[in-house]
């Protein structure tokens, strides 16, 4: 294809490209976003953890989920609240 006829090409042809892009990027920032807040969670440095999400996505996301470790309740910080253990061991009672 040479120059003039690439000019020729409709814009609407782009549309797809356009839109995938959009979600790719949308897709990587909010696995980078969500990465960071987990990794924070985690007690982990969630700095450290968002850069290798996002230079590394997708792989770095798989990395990060295959190679997390586990929160323990006492570390979450829903279970750092009293009334949401107060209402928990209610529940738990009355059960």
């Amino acid at each position: 294809m040479n120059p003039a006829e690439a000019r020729d090409v409709p814009w609407i042809m782009y549309i797809p490209i356009i839109i995938t892009s959009i979600g790719v990027v949308i897709a990587e920032v909010g696995a980078v976003v969500w990465a960071y807040r987990d990794a924070r969670k985690r007690r982990r440095s969630g700095i450290l953890v968002a850069v290798l999400v996002a230079m590394s996505f997708p792989w770095g996301l798989a990395i990060w989920l295959i190679a997390r470790p586990n929160i323990r309740p006492r570390d979450d910080p829903f279970w750092k609240r009293e009334d949401h253990r107060a209402s928990y061991m209610q529940r738990k009672e009355d059960a």
